[in-house]
């Protein structure tokens, strides 16, 4: 094994030795149902804001994240309110045993009459996240008093992109011959450490036999490795002097760490104390290490459903890119197809569970129908990759620029400004169709989109509207005539997550 050390003094913080990540065999991280079969004897209501159309729910076990939805039939009534019930459980001959129920009162729903909630699964009183493998699925909703509806469906195990993102470990066995001091501020109790990649940090804690005497000095070692006949084999290793002690004698920090040394496959942990009067190691503990696993899930997609560009030229389009636990450091975009090719793109920086639009150059060699293979990757993990096909419209469009003027659609949904120097501005789009909105907003692209001389252009910018929410607006511009330009606005913030395509022409 190829290895690389970095020697540091005592008086620094960190002290590393790199090795290789590790990708293990998938493991079960995932849990997800969708269903929309009714139970027996249901719906025992006629309205349709009292029954139900569609139910999901999924779970993320690494943080122990649930995400549920509903659709109902029809709008809820002003001054109604329904309460929805998400039960994942265990099937038994008679029922759904039930592991985790989440419940949500509303009293309005989305655009497409849908209620969505995330969830943390809280630890039991034990201080353990219940361990059970769910198997079924039950979705129900009580409107006055009533229960009207209820589905039923199976709950399967997604371990598809299963990989390790982190390390947990903890340390309470004493080293053979260990301590070799008597004084309890010598010696250790216990260690612990937990780091990720996703999270960017690392937790490091120490319990002492006893408060450290004024003007003595103290480090503590982490060292994670793995198990081998005669003890852990370092691999990573983190050090830090005279931490502060709180009342049980328990040394902690947590700090970042941009390293993805730390998604490895350890098995073995060994904390050390050094004090500097004596200049010895007075102590050593050893435990276990075990991998943190989660779904590493990306994916993307057009803004729109279809990606219309021109022919014998590039043309930059909107791609939204996500990730289940997020990519720091971003994602990869890339694309093929017959005749047609996606640029490699970097995605910058995507929150867990949220789409990150991104301005990706599409070249198409000639006029008509194509596929694109639309590849997301986190280079990160090997099994972080995900491939979809989607339809490539190739137009015939003169490379043009459109006449200064003001722009609208037919319906006066969509409206913008040219400027003498071609400069798109006070792009809006109403009624933008969101995911998780109870009403259809209207977003508004808070800078300018410049337009080259071919007429086609693209650009995300940062929300700023606090209706919205924080997060990203996208627009993809293209001249078809001096006085046509059709595109798209895309909107991916907390608030809203829709696309809307249109056509606009001058007026006057």
């Amino acid at each position: 094994m190829e290895m690389r050390g970095i020697v540091l003094s005592l008086l620094g913080a960190l002290m590393l030795v790199l090795c290789g990540p590790v990708s293990p065999a998938p493991a079960a991280v995932a849990f997800e149902g969708v269903t929309s079969t009714h139970a027996v004897g249901m719906p025992s209501a006629n309205a349709p804001w009292r029954t139900l159309v569609q139910g999901g729910m999924e779970t993320e076990t690494a943080f122990n994240t649930w995400a549920a939805s509903a659709q109902l039939a029809g709008p809820i009534p002003a001054g109604e309110t329904i309460e929805l019930t998400w039960v994942a459980g265990r099937r038994t001959p008679t029922s759904c045993e039930p592991i985790t129920t989440f419940v949500e009162r509303t009293s309005e729903a989305s655009h497409d009459n849908t209620v969505s909630i995330m969830r943390m699964n809280f630890p039991t009183e034990e201080g353990e996240t219940p361990g059970a493998t769910p198997t079924c699925l039950e979705v129900s909703i009580t409107s006055r008093g009533m229960l009207t509806d209820r589905l039923v469906g199976p709950v399967r195990a997604d371990d598809a992109a299963a990989a390790v993102i982190g390390v947990e470990a903890s340390a309470t066995e004493h080293r053979l011959d260990h301590p070799k001091v008597t004084d309890p501020w010598r010696t250790l109790e216990s260690a612990s450490l937990r780091g990720d990649v996703v999270t960017g940090t690392v937790q490091l804690s120490a319990t002492l036999g006893g408060p450290v005497p004024e003007g003595q000095w103290v480090s503590v070692t982490w060292a994670l490795g793995r198990r081998h006949p005669h003890g852990c084999e370092t691999l990573v290793a983190f050090s830090w002097p005279n931490l502060p002690q709180d009342s049980s004698h328990t040394m902690s920090v947590e700090r970042d760490y941009d390293n993805d040394d730390i998604a490895s496959e350890f098995t073995c942990i060994q904390a050390s104390l050094y004090t500097l009067d004596t200049n010895t190691t007075g102590d050593i503990v050893d435990g276990p290490a075990s991998p943190l696993m989660a779904d590493v899930t990306v994916d993307a997609a057009p803004a729109a459903e279809e990606f219309v560009v021109a022919a014998g030229r590039s043309t930059p389009v909107i791609v939204t890119a996500s990730s289940r636990v997020g990519a720091r450091k971003g994602l990869t975009v890339a694309g093929r197809g017959k005749d047609v090719r996606a640029a490699k793109t970097s995605t910058g920086a995507v929150e867990a569970r949220r789409e990150r639009p991104v301005v990706v150059r599409v070249a198409a060699e000639r006029p008509g129908r194509s596929q694109l293979r639309l590849t997301a990757r986190d280079v990160r993990f090997d099994v972080a990759r995900s491939t979809t096909r989607w339809p490539v419209k190739v137009r015939r469009v003169e490379a043009q620029r459109p006449r200064p003027g003001r722009y609208e659609s037919a319906d006066g949904t969509v409206g913008f400004k040219v400027t003498r120097d071609f400069v798109v501005r006070a792009l809006r789009v109403a009624d933008v169709r969101c995911e998780g909105a109870a009403t259809l907003p209207t977003a508004r692209l808070p800078r300018g989109v410049r337009l080259p001389s071919n007429g086609a252009a693209a650009r995300v910018v940062r929300s700023g509207d606090p209706g919205l929410g924080r997060g990203f607006l996208g627009a993809q511009l293209l001249t078809t005539s001096p006085t046509r330009v059709v595109g798209t606005l895309t909107v991916a913030t907390r608030n809203c997550t829709g696309s809307a395509r249109f056509a606009a022409v001058r007026q006057g």
